[in-house]
């Protein structure tokens, strides 16, 4: 796997969720978990209920999870959640519990993304034949319905969480991982009219790096009712309120070794420190050592309530990175340019912001100058509702002469003009890159 490089980006206002063991069938408990995030869509038909869904990421390198393998996903394996209030006066009183089941057509499979010919030492509940990439990672995926209607009105801030042992033996930032419980959750403000719900992500929870190789991750969020969205990092926790143990020197702020540590940007000037942009969530940083490190991301829900901006729901992400040592190689170099051909400015350029009718189209090209020419490869993610509303993502070379040909130099042009109806939307546009040998 040469050159892996993720870019991410972002038009418009990586969690590694849980290894878990299945016991008799029914319920999980669950260990090597390494990530998770809970989201929820309003049923507005049904006044208090909510269609949740749980992510969960598993090391394939721990205990199985929900019967597989070696045999078949057991879709009757279920979750509990738990449901409490978040302020006062009902802050910490329990509301009791939901169970949500695993969904046979979002588990048990490897979610990263590696060169055809490699493959991870994910087993995938037998659909596709393992390797011998590590870490390797699964996804496993919960749904069903909770039922707010029995919590007090002036209750209007409920969390939803989930709560187990244990966390991944493999992170090297907290003390006895294999020891400390897992908690992650969202929260939703049910007094909201109409009704709220949560925003999605379109890119994995998983990261690997490369020591001593710049690396950008996004969440890619879109939320589906147009509100803004605010990020921050959050404590990895145990139990409601309960932060992990941090091995010195690391915390919240400085998760993991990384290029100037302990600053943070700003005050320092990438490469130097770590930064998240509190508006797009960009996370950016430069790792300095091998390392597994879990962060977590916390994205507040915004909406303007008779002039007051007011939190409508809050999601948890808790995302693992792994930094390890690769082949010698430089990475791809990327830029942007203007429709007209000229280069945007900053290089590259990481956000755009566009009026609703309002056309924009920017190229993206990718090329490597190492001995050889390793050949690179843009892809996005193609997330629906820009597709499904005139978005398209051209490649700016000749198709049929691609495997002969390269390309050396990968370039693609986006256009999309966001229309009338999307005014109050927010969505992102996601790239990924990758340098890889085309066959």
């Amino acid at each position: 796997m040469k050159n892996v490089l993720h870019f991410f980006k972002r038009v418009l206002p990586l969690l590694i969720l849980l290894a878990m063991a299945l016991a008799a069938g029914k319920s999980l408990k669950a260990s090597h978990l390494v990530g998770s995030d809970i989201t929820y869509n309003c049923l507005g038909s049904t006044p208090g209920q909510y269609q949740l869904t749980m992510k969960w990421y598993r090391d394939c390198g721990g205990i199985p999870l929900c019967g597989c393998p070696p045999g078949p996903l057991n879709t009757n394996c279920s979750v509990n959640l738990s449901i409490t209030g978040a302020q006062a006066p009902c802050l910490g009183t329990n509301f009791g519990n939901t169970s949500i089941q695993a969904v046979a057509a979002g588990s048990g499979f490897d979610i990263i993304q590696l060169c055809a010919a490699a493959k991870s030492i994910c087993t995938n509940c037998g659909t596709r034949t393992p390797g011998s990439f590590t870490p390797g990672i699964e996804i496993y995926t919960f749904t069903g319905i909770v039922n707010l209607s029995g919590v007090p009105p002036n209750c209007c801030l409920v969390n939803i969480g989930f709560n187990d042992c244990c966390r991944n033996a493999a992170i090297t930032t907290l003390v006895n991982p294999s020891s400390l419980s897992y908690y992650s959750g969202c929260t939703i403000n049910k007094c909201i009219t109409p009704c709220n719900s949560a925003p999605t992500f379109t890119n994995d929870p998983v990261a690997v790096t490369c020591v001593g190789q710049d690396f950008t991750y996004n969440l890619g969020a879109i939320d589906p009712d147009g509100d803004s969205l605010s990020y921050a990092y959050g404590p990895v926790m145990t139990g409601p309120n309960s932060p992990a143990p941090y091995q010195s020197p690391y915390s919240p702020t400085v998760p993991f070794p990384y290029l100037g540590a302990p600053m943070t940007s700003p005050p320092a000037l990438p490469p130097l420190g770590i930064f998240i942009d509190p508006v797009t969530g960009d996370v950016r940083f430069r790792p300095t050592m091998i390392f597994t490190s879990n962060i977590v991301i916390e994205v507040t829900q915004w909406k303007t309530i008779n002039g007051v901006p007011t939190i409508v729901g809050k999601t948890t992400r808790d995302i693992q990175f792994y930094a390890k040592l690769c082949d010698e190689n430089n990475p791809p170099v990327l830029r942007t340019y203007n429709n007209d051909g000229t280069l945007t400015s900053p290089q590259p350029n990481y956000s755009y912001a566009i009026c609703a009718g309002q056309q924009l189209c920017v190229i993206i090209s990718a090329w490597d100058n190492t001995a050889g020419w390793d050949t690179t490869d843009i892809t996005w993610n193609a997330p629906a509702n820009l597709t499904a509303n005139g978005a398209t993502f051209q490649p700016l070379y000749n198709v049929s002469q691609r495997k002969v040909l390269g390309p050396r130099l990968d370039s693609f042009r986006f256009c999309w003009t966001p229309p009338a109806s999307m005014a109050n939307n927010l969505p992102y546009w996601v790239v990924a890159l990758y340098a890889i040998p085309l066959p």
